[in-house]
């Protein structure tokens, strides 16, 4: 009997988690992320999306912030004119938040959150995003390398599956040498494989 008392339980417990909207997500986020886009807003926000309105609010710092896309699994906010965020269900426990910041050129993080916005571990490989090409030598490469200097890797989550987009930019390369730098890198896609992004 506490068996399957347990077992209904849980059944339950995945049906509720499954039938959470990016909607509920989005409103249920702690105002601590986005301090100054609080609940009363976020709603405000998701409301005028449902409506098929321009979604946009002034948020608690006099800035304008706009959904600019909200599916079943994927959303995308412009939070400020220099800041965006993304959000992307993986799985009925599990979603991934990529915040960018363009000053001017675009740096990301990456959170992984539970449903009830506890965070979970993840690490990605930002060395995929560099390459030796063939008709180059390790010396030229090793010596283009050197010359990067500070790295900015900006993140894209996908809105039509469970893949993020990893790219690389040079701020502080010496400007004759960033179309160079731009022959060792490449943009990279990788595919959440339940635990991580590959």
């Amino acid at each position: 009997m506490k068996k399957t008392f347990l077992a209904l339980a849980l059944l339950l417990s995945a049906l509720s988690l499954q039938a959470q909207t990016m909607r509920e997500l989005w409103t249920s986020m702690p105002d601590s992320i986005v301090p100054y886009l609080n609940n009363s807003l976020r709603t405000e926000l998701a409301d005028y999306k449902e409506m098929k309105v321009t979604a946009a609010v002034k948020n608690l710092l006099g800035d304008t912030t706009t959904i600019e896309q909200m599916t079943a699994h994927y959303m995308s906010v412009k939070l400020n004119s220099t800041s965006e965020l993304e959000l992307r269900k993986l799985d009925n426990n599990t979603f991934a938040m990529v915040r960018t910041l363009y000053t001017p050129e675009a740096e990301s993080e990456l959170t992984l959150y539970n449903t009830d916005w506890t965070t979970k571990p993840c690490t990605i490989d930002y060395n995929v995003v560099w390459a030796k090409p063939d008709t180059m030598s390790q010396a030229e490469y090793d010596e283009l390398y050197s010359k990067v200097g500070l790295k900015l890797y900006k993140l894209k989550l996908s809105d039509k599956d469970n893949a993020i987009t990893l790219s690389v930019s040079t701020p502080l390369a010496e400007k004759t040498d960033k179309e160079k730098i731009k022959t060792i890198t490449r943009e990279k896609q990788l595919v959440w494989n339940g635990n991580t992004f590959k």
